[in-house]
């Protein structure tokens, strides 16, 4: 699980800069 997350978080802040 926390791999899962080491990846998952930053990822998601990616798709997120990534879409403004």
């Amino acid at each position: 699980m926390g791999k899962c997350v080491e990846i998952g978080v930053p990822m998601l802040i990616l798709f997120v800069a990534l879409s403004q």
